[in-house]
């Protein structure tokens, strides 16, 4: 079965009322749907409203001949439909104003949280004084609000185990116990109290209305979210912010490792540097150690076919002895010679005997020690000093040369650039 509406009655049709049906256009006030369910004998019509309002639900009472609506109006005629267009009407302005409050509280808590962060005026309470306020949650930690008065003074509410939290209920101051969860920030609430000794207020009852709380959990879901997301990026802003300190220190430890390893590598390579010069010096040394020069000379004469020292020779070995004695590393050299005077064999003879002579009179008289003095080396008539032509030449030949030589390996030091390197003595000349 079926309920149809036409113009000026309602009529109980079956399943083949499709063309009756479509008789509801035109300036019917309610397009009317077909019946939903059937309860002891009526047939419920569900209609939408009149100019597109909130739906409402009429009746049909077979026995007894009449429609009824949900809002509690009986028609005695089920066929007038006019008085269904005022009860429809009526009900649409209804929910219509309901709508519209309901907005508005909404835009006026919206309003309020969106400035609650401008810092108001702070209101105390005296310890003891009763006080009742009205304003609207700015925040809640545990059991303390921040209340937003209407003077845009905000003060602190003290929730206690006694608190009584209450909702309206109907036009005849009716109240219903609350929880405490359902004190959200946007809520309009009324607090009664007395002031403590830190300036807040005491609650011992807090009451607000339903609109205002459906508007502050509304809110609720939009804001909390928000507040989620911002705790999240207040957290991942510290944990950026731990990090880049964290990296100024690494990198500030890291300058300063990079400056000691700096200057460690500047120790390192000054030692090296020493080091080398060490082992230059060394290698130098070592090079020279078949380089010697000559610190000190002398030369002393004999007369024909003598070996005897004169007094003067006497005089200047002791001259040179005593330089040498202050040398380190020294050796002395002795060469003995002779003129070309008589047969070949005499004078190398006699150039032997010159030379160990004066060797002799070294180690003696001028204390130089034994290992310090080379073996003589008996020149014979080699290495004329000058003609042997005459006696002036010959004289100059008779003779013996002392040498003071100086091994730079050993003393490390280099003698000036007009003394001249020679070669280690040559034991097959001594």
């Amino acid at each position: 079965m079926k309920v149809v509406a036409k113009k000026r009655k309602i009529v109980v049709g079956n399943a083949d009322g499709d063309a009756e049906r479509d008789e509801c256009r035109g300036d019917n006030p309610a397009s009317v749907k077909p019946t939903v369910r059937t309860t002891s004998g009526e047939y419920v019509l569900h209609a939408t409203g009149y100019h597109r309002g909130p739906a409402l639900l009429f009746g049909y009472s077979r026995d007894k001949g009449r429609v009824y609506s949900t809002s509690g109006v009986v028609f005695t005629r089920f066929w007038d439909m006019e008085a269904i267009r005022k009860t429809m009407k009526h009900m649409t302005f209804r929910q219509t104003t309901r709508f519209c409050v309901s907005l508005t509280a909404q835009i006026l808590l919206a309003s309020t949280l969106c400035i609650a962060r401008v810092t108001p005026n702070t209101r105390t309470f005296t310890n003891g004084e009763k006080a009742k306020v009205q304003g609207v949650i700015v925040s809640r930690e545990g059991d303390t609000l921040k209340l937003r008065a209407n003077d845009d003074s905000i003060g602190t509410v003290d929730l206690t185990p006694t608190t009584k939290i209450q909702l309206k209920r109907g036009f005849f101051k009716r109240t219903s116990a609350m929880e405490l969860s359902s004190l959200l920030p946007g809520l309009q609430i009324e607090a009664e109290g007395e002031g403590n000794e830190k300036g807040d207020l005491v609650a011992t009852r807090v009451v607000f209305d339903p609109n205002s709380m459906r508007a502050s959990r509304q809110i609720d879901t939009r804001v909390s979210p928000l507040e989620a997301r911002e705790g999240s990026l207040e957290g991942r802003t510290g944990q950026l912010e731990n990090k880049t300190d964290q990296l100024a220190t690494d990198q500030k430890n890291t300058q300063q490792q990079v400056g000691q390893v700096q200057t460690q590598v500047g120790q390192v390579k000054a030692s090296a540097d020493q080091a080398n010069q060490g082992v230059t010096a060394v290698n130098g040394r070592v090079s020279d150690l078949d380089n010697y020069q000559t610190a000190e000379t002398a030369t002393v004469y004999f007369r024909l076919s003598s070996a005897a020292l004169s007094d003067q020779a006497k005089q200047d070995l002791q001259g040179l002895a005593q330089k040498a004695l202050q040398q380190k590393g020294y050796l002395i050299q002795v060469a003995g010679y002779a003129d070309k005077t008589g047969n070949a064999a005499r004078n190398q003879q006699l150039s032997d005997q010159r030379a160990t002579a004066v060797i002799n009179y070294l180690q003696q008289q001028c204390n130089v020690p034994i290992h310090r003095i080379l073996a003589p080396a008996a020149m014979g008539t080699s290495h004329e000093a000058a003609s042997n032509d005459t006696a002036e030449g010959r004289k100059m030949n008779r003779r013996v040369e002392v040498k003071v030589l100086v091994n730079q390996g050993v003393v490390g030091t280099q003698s000036s650039a007009s003394n001249t390197p020679q070669p280690a003595p040559n034991p097959s000349q001594q």
